[in-house]
């Protein structure tokens, strides 16, 4: 006899700010290069500050801190979806659901300032 099970995948920036950690098995926090994010959010016709707002909490890891400060650091697995197909990125993270991988910290940050482009990405 199979047992039922009540799997479901949810999917938002919002969910560190609208769930409870119980029950959540692995919260998949979905990254992309700064540089990458800046072209797409462009050719999207997004407005300067909005680009500016979404880069700067990408570089942060804004996202990231609010997952683990919600939902705690072993429950969370960092993607990098630079230059990866929607497909590709969700072949990982169901990879990742059958077999967690350890968490590798993804830092942005360190990339723009060994690049010296922080007033690039920051308002001074």
């Amino acid at each position: 006899m199979l047992k039922a099970r009540n799997d479901m995948i949810i999917v938002g920036h919002l969910a560190p700010y609208v769930l409870k950690p119980a029950g959540i098995s692995m919260v998949a926090v979905l990254r992309r290069s700064p540089y990458e994010l800046e072209k797409i959010l462009k050719k999207r016709g997004y407005s300067l500050g909005k680009i500016r707002e979404n880069l700067e909490s990408e570089i942060l890891g804004v996202s990231l801190y609010d997952s683990v400060k919600t939902f705690g650091r072993s429950k969370i697995v960092e993607f990098d979806t630079t230059g990866k197909t929607p497909d590709k990125t969700t072949r990982e993270i169901m990879r990742a659901l059958r077999k967690k991988p350890k968490p590798a910290g993804i830092d942005w940050l360190a990339m723009v300032s060994r690049r010296g482009d922080m007033q690039k990405f920051f308002e001074y």
